[in-house]
């Protein structure tokens, strides 16, 4: 069986396979479409970049996170609790003009050890949750006390 550029391995890509024509600069740059690019703990309010992972640390305060103000079909932000602090000291998540589970509200993580990856679907529901951890069945719409 004939291969072009590298023979499939479930190693990770590199950019030593852009001189092989797997890749290109720009999809390594981007993080190649669905994939997540971690990024340094966070421990104030940032605003998101999609394709993006953020460990958010709260031990010290709440803080705001703005998604993009202009995001595509498909974009995708991973938040994840850092410290297991979510419950003490929330992430908001600022829509930013757009919509978070259809409503222009910002939405609150507020769970211990809370993980999510938000996806953006359109003009019409915007933001929505596509894949988390302890967020119990409600991601990104915590039940009222």
């Amino acid at each position: 069986m004939a291969f072009v550029g590298r023979k499939p391995t479930n190693a990770p890509l590199t950019s030593d396979d852009i001189p092989n024509g797997i890749i290109s600069a720009a999809d390594l740059a981007s993080g190649i479409s669905g994939l997540i690019t971690w990024q340094s703990v966070q421990t104030s309010g940032f605003t998101a970049v999609a394709g993006r992972g953020y460990p958010c640390n709260t031990t010290s305060a709440a803080f705001t996170v703005t998604l993009p103000a202009s995001p595509s079909v498909g974009d995708q932000v991973l938040l994840l609790d850092y410290a297991g602090t979510f419950a003490t000291n929330n992430i908001t998540l600022g829509a930013n003009g757009n919509k978070i589970n259809g409503s222009t509200s910002n939405r609150l993580l507020n769970t211990n050890r809370e993980g999510v990856i938000i996806t953006y679907v359109d003009s019409t529901q915007g933001w929505v949750a596509t894949s988390g951890v302890n967020e119990g069945s409600v991601a990104l719409t915590p039940t009222p006390y």
